[in-house]
């Protein structure tokens, strides 16, 4: 029995879907890209997959369904499916277009169909229609991360590694539960990769590819101190070197020893999402360790250790009044004041409170009526000013419209070179 073709179209997570390709290339014949239309249609002619796959957050939703109607029409005998954050958190949101959705961890079910192992009525991480019915199965959970094959990043990643510029996560999985996150029902448990296997990825990126910064996107990257610096020791014994490392970080865990840890790891770029700069809307959806202290903290301690800082905020959440919203504003202006005396270096950007499915966020906005399953999922879209869905009923539209104005000129100052 021929092994089927697969193709992929995951655009932007290239990490992603290089280490999806790579863990069942074993039984496929597998191409992947990012979606341009005329491509698209070309290669769908030529490969004549059996299998085409894409991948899709809530707001991608809508071009994923694009995607596949042209798919249908141009390979109508292919399997058509979908898979990511979106259909994870909300399967019962599975559109006719797709055979079936895929839950959580896609390496063990994409392998298992391709393969010829399962069918989709046996298979555990799936959703389906099963007549006018969506039929979920529920994912095991159970991918052992250290049997992950390295992401052949050369063969599903060309364009990131031309650049020199390539990213991988370290862990599956958070153990926060931030009322905004959805973390939670991608993947209920969270799973390391052990330090020998990090330092791995990193001697690939390094020798291999000859990239020269590498981003960890892990967002609980730098949560375990011992743990970075035993993948620091791991890499000072390959005695790899004339690299540099972006990471993301939480400004309650930032101190003087993790600096140093980060020093070690050749770590000169953080990602922080500030979110707010209210300590009441911070306790509210981050919890009690997250205040405006340790925010300053944190781009104090980023130009102290001589790194770039970027940091992300939202506006409009629920309970989120007007004087919660100039506090945030206030911080902003804080780092201005920073940068203009040249002590920030990065920069900052800032979104639409959204409720996405798998939130508490989206809980709410359902109880409210404002989102439910066959909605016009664009109305999720994080720059979605003018329709917004989570505004505090103690905020006016006038009131609300100032604060994007406003923190758009702020960030435009800080992000000037």
């Amino acid at each position: 029995m021929v092994a089927p073709k697969v193709l992929s179209d995951l655009a932007g997570d290239l990490y992603s879907l290089a280490s999806l390709a790579s863990y069942i290339e074993k039984d496929c014949e597998v191409k992947t890209l990012s979606y341009e239309p005329e491509i698209f249609v070309k290669t769908l002619q030529n490969f004549k997959p059996e299998i085409v796959g894409v991948s899709a957050y809530t707001t991608s939703y809508p071009q994923a369904i694009q995607i596949m109607q042209q798919a249908k029409a141009v390979a109508p005998k292919a399997k058509r499916i979908i898979g990511g954050v979106h259909i994870s958190c909300l399967p019962q949101s599975l559109h006719p277009i797709f055979d079936f959705g895929i839950i959580g961890d896609g390496e063990e079910p994409l392998s298992r169909l391709v393969s010829q192992k399962s069918d989709m009525a046996s298979l555990a991480g799936t959703c389906y229609f099963e007549g006018d019915k969506i039929k979920i199965n529920t994912p095991t959970n159970d991918l052992n991360v250290e049997k992950l094959p390295l992401p052949n990043l050369e063969r599903y990643a060309k364009s990131s590694c031309a650049r020199g510029c390539v990213g991988f996560v370290t862990s599956r999985g958070c153990p926060f539960q931030y009322v905004f996150c959805y973390s939670k029902l991608v993947r209920k448990k969270v799973s390391y990769y052990t330090e020998e296997l990090v330092a791995d990825y990193f001697e690939y990126a390094v020798r291999r590819i000859k990239a020269n910064y590498i981003m960890l996107w892990d967002d609980t990257i730098c949560c375990n101190i011992d743990r970075l610096s035993r993948i620091a020791d791991e890499l000072e014994k390959k005695k790899l070197g004339g690299f540099r490392v972006s990471v993301n970080i939480r400004s309650s865990i930032v101190s003087e020893e993790l600096c140093e840890t980060l020093q070690r790891l050749k770590v000169v770029s953080w990602n922080c999402g500030f979110e707010s700069g209210s300590d009441r809307m911070l306790n509210q959806i981050k919890g009690n360790d997250s205040s405006l202290t340790n925010h300053i903290k944190t781009v104090q301690l980023a130009h102290r250790y001589g790194v770039r800082l970027s940091g992300s905020f939202i506006f409009g959440m629920p309970n989120e009044t007007f004087k919660d919203m100039q506090e945030t504003l206030e911080f902003l202006e804080l780092i201005l004041r920073e940068k203009h005396t040249g002590k920030f270096s990065g920069g900052v950007w800032f979104f639409c409170a959204s409720p996405l499915p798998g939130t508490a966020w989206w809980d709410a906005a359902m109880r409210q009526g404002k989102v439910s399953i066959e909605m016009d999922w664009k109305k999720l879209a994080l720059d979605n000013w003018r329709d917004h869905l989570l505004l505090d009923p103690s905020v006016s539209t006038e009131q609300f419209n100032q604060i994007p104005q406003k923190a758009t000129k702020i960030a435009q100052e800080i992000n000037c070179n």
